[in-house]
């Protein structure tokens, strides 16, 4: 494998271009803990990439990942390489990526998220101000369990599919892709509860 020696660092969320004539495309990011990780991109030409292939620091291939599929990995530093023939852009996306990104530039949007998708209204200010100062000391997901498990919320009766939805424009700032709905849906059918579809849901940046 032709890893490059120097490969390009790369942050939660980051919308990454890469060119399919380069022989280095290749890209690190390290987990603060075990976490899941999410692999998004396409191709120049629009369609979704066919693979993301993951390497740990030893240049040991972990995992091959098409597109909107979620890996769980464990903490530690590791290197990827998305494949497409026309070159393309991609995206990683995961709640415990290591990242240098000012906590103040993502927090307030989340919470807001949080109240439009989820409760359906605006944040107030004292309860913007509670849930950023409680955002200190807890995980996005805890917060996240709170406002879903609201009787706001519980009273609409939303089906597993608007509930992915509202999962969507919540962590990811972003409506569903096919593959990643597809997903969600079979794993909820498969028994995961949607508290812990919540605890695995990545953020499309970290807080």
């Amino acid at each position: 494998m032709g890893a490059s020696s120097s490969p390009t660092p790369i942050t939660s969320g980051q919308e990454v271009s890469f060119d399919s004539t380069a022989t280095d495309n290749y890209y690190s990011f390290t987990l603060t803990e075990a976490g899941n990780v999410l692999f998004a991109g396409s191709h120049a030409s629009g369609y979704p990439l066919e693979s993301v292939r993951i390497y740990d620091n030893n240049l040991n291939l972990i995992a091959s990942r098409s597109n909107g599929i979620s890996e769980p990995l464990q903490a530690g530093d590791y290197l990827i390489f998305p494949s497409g023939r026309y070159g393309g852009t991609f995206s990683v996306t995961s709640t415990v990526m290591a990242d240098t990104t000012d906590a103040s530039d993502t927090v307030a949007p989340f919470v807001n998220r949080l109240y439009i998708n989820v409760l359906g209204r605006d944040s107030d200010t004292a309860g913007l101000e509670y849930w950023i100062s409680d955002l200190e000391s807890t995980t996005a997901a805890d917060v996240a369990k709170l406002f879903y498990n609201s009787p706001e919320f519980l009273n609409a009766n939303y089906s597993d599919f608007e509930f992915i939805q509202t999962a969507y424009q919540t962590f990811m700032g972003r409506g569903y892709d096919e593959s990643g709905m597809s997903y969600w849906l079979g794993q909820l059918s498969s028994g995961l509860s949607r508290d812990g579809l919540l605890a695995s849901w990545p953020l499309s940046h970290p807080l």
